[in-house]
């Protein structure tokens, strides 16, 4: 575990209040269903974000 903080990471604000933090494609949309439903495009993007975040990591 780091305090590192990737480069892929983004937060949203939204304006009724709240906000998200993550990688910006995993926090879009419907990204997170699309994951549980097996989608071979979100396993994939999955994927090559988590690869980069490691890779990134001076820790990991």
């Amino acid at each position: 575990m780091s305090d590192f903080v990737p480069s892929q990471w983004s937060v949203e604000i939204y304006r009724r209040g709240g906000l998200s933090m993550g990688p910006k494609e995993w926090i879009a949309g419907d990204f997170w269903e699309r994951m549980m439903e097996r989608d071979p495009e979100a396993e994939a993007a999955f994927e090559v974000t988590r690869d980069a975040i490691m890779a990134e990591d001076p820790v990991a």
